[in-house]
Protein backbone atom coordinates (compact mmCIF):
# COMPACT_ATOMS: atom_id res chain seq x y z
CA UNK A 1 0.00 0.00 0.00
CA UNK A 2 0.83 3.57 -0.79
CA UNK A 3 1.12 5.98 1.69
CA UNK A 4 -2.07 8.03 0.38
CA UNK A 5 -3.74 4.75 0.52
CA UNK A 6 -2.84 3.99 3.93
CA UNK A 7 -3.93 7.31 4.77
CA UNK A 8 -7.46 6.97 3.44
CA UNK A 9 -7.62 3.94 5.34
CA UNK A 10 -6.64 5.59 8.96
CA UNK A 11 -9.34 8.66 7.95
CA UNK A 12 -11.90 5.98 7.22
CA UNK A 13 -11.47 4.32 10.00
CA UNK A 14 -11.71 7.26 12.35
CA UNK A 15 -15.01 8.34 10.64
CA UNK A 16 -16.13 5.09 11.28
CA UNK A 17 -15.06 5.15 15.07
CA UNK A 18 -16.78 8.41 15.49
CA UNK A 19 -20.21 7.73 13.74
CA UNK A 20 -19.91 4.58 16.25
CA UNK A 21 -19.55 6.26 19.40
CA UNK A 22 -22.06 9.15 18.41
CA UNK A 23 -25.17 8.67 19.15
CA UNK A 24 -27.53 8.90 16.15
CA UNK A 25 -30.86 10.27 17.83
CA UNK A 26 -29.22 13.35 20.22
CA UNK A 27 -27.81 14.73 17.14
CA UNK A 28 -30.60 15.45 15.07
CA UNK A 29 -33.14 15.93 17.98
CA UNK A 30 -30.55 18.84 18.85
CA UNK A 31 -30.66 20.09 15.76
CA UNK A 32 -34.38 20.20 15.89
CA UNK A 33 -34.85 18.52 12.61
CA UNK A 34 -38.39 17.36 11.97
CA UNK A 35 -38.95 13.62 12.51
CA UNK A 36 -36.48 13.67 14.94
CA UNK A 37 -36.72 10.92 17.55
CA UNK A 38 -35.13 11.27 21.44
CA UNK A 39 -32.74 8.58 21.68
CA UNK A 40 -34.51 6.85 24.27
CA UNK A 41 -37.50 5.96 21.04
CA UNK A 42 -34.55 4.51 18.56
CA UNK A 43 -34.37 1.51 20.65
CA UNK A 44 -36.57 0.97 22.97
CA UNK A 45 -35.26 -2.69 24.41
CA UNK A 46 -31.74 -0.69 24.75
CA UNK A 47 -31.37 0.52 28.16
CA UNK A 48 -28.80 2.19 29.70
CA UNK A 49 -28.28 -0.27 32.60
CA UNK A 50 -27.82 -2.47 30.20
CA UNK A 51 -24.89 -1.53 28.65
CA UNK A 52 -23.72 2.01 28.43
CA UNK A 53 -20.34 1.75 26.82
CA UNK A 54 -20.98 -0.04 23.83
CA UNK A 55 -20.23 2.66 22.03
CA UNK A 56 -16.71 2.64 23.78
CA UNK A 57 -16.52 -0.89 23.16
CA UNK A 58 -16.87 -0.81 19.51
CA UNK A 59 -14.19 1.78 19.69
CA UNK A 60 -11.30 -0.43 21.24
CA UNK A 61 -12.41 -3.12 19.08
CA UNK A 62 -12.25 -1.14 15.93
CA UNK A 63 -8.66 -0.07 16.62
CA UNK A 64 -7.27 -3.36 17.82
CA UNK A 65 -8.01 -4.85 14.74
CA UNK A 66 -7.00 -1.39 12.73
CA UNK A 67 -3.40 -2.23 15.29
CA UNK A 68 -3.56 -5.95 14.07
CA UNK A 69 -3.64 -5.12 10.10
CA UNK A 70 -1.31 -2.20 10.12
CA UNK A 71 0.96 -4.86 11.96
CA UNK A 72 0.23 -7.40 9.35
CA UNK A 73 0.94 -4.78 6.41
CA UNK A 74 4.74 -3.55 8.09
CA UNK A 75 5.50 -7.23 8.37
CA UNK A 76 4.39 -8.65 4.52
CA UNK A 77 6.88 -5.22 3.51
CA UNK A 78 9.11 -6.24 5.56
CA UNK A 79 8.88 -9.57 4.00
CA UNK A 80 9.20 -8.35 1.20
CA UNK A 81 12.47 -6.32 1.52
CA UNK A 82 13.98 -9.37 2.93
CA UNK A 83 13.03 -11.33 0.17
CA UNK A 84 14.71 -8.61 -2.23
CA UNK A 85 17.97 -8.44 -0.44
CA UNK A 86 17.86 -12.49 -0.47
CA UNK A 87 17.64 -12.53 -4.11
CA UNK A 88 20.29 -9.82 -4.63
CA UNK A 89 22.55 -10.91 -2.29
CA UNK A 90 22.43 -14.67 -4.03
CA UNK A 91 22.61 -12.98 -7.22
CA UNK A 92 26.05 -11.54 -6.16
CA UNK A 93 26.89 -14.64 -4.56
CA UNK A 94 26.73 -16.58 -8.14
CA UNK A 95 28.51 -13.31 -9.65
CA UNK A 96 31.49 -13.56 -7.56
CA UNK A 97 31.59 -17.37 -7.80
CA UNK A 98 31.12 -17.14 -11.59
CA UNK A 99 34.21 -14.56 -10.84
CA UNK A 100 36.48 -16.79 -9.04
CA UNK A 101 35.99 -19.91 -11.56
CA UNK A 102 36.95 -18.04 -14.36
CA UNK A 103 40.27 -16.75 -12.62
CA UNK A 104 41.01 -20.56 -11.36
CA UNK A 105 40.50 -21.23 -15.18
CA UNK A 106 42.96 -18.73 -16.62
CA UNK A 107 45.09 -19.71 -14.01
CA UNK A 108 45.33 -23.51 -14.41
Amino acid sequence: MSRTRMTMFVAMMAVLLLLAIAPAGEAAHAAGEPGATAPSTLAPHYSEEADPNLGYLFAVYMVTWAAFFGYVFWISRRQRALGREIEYLKKLLSIRNEEENTEEDANG
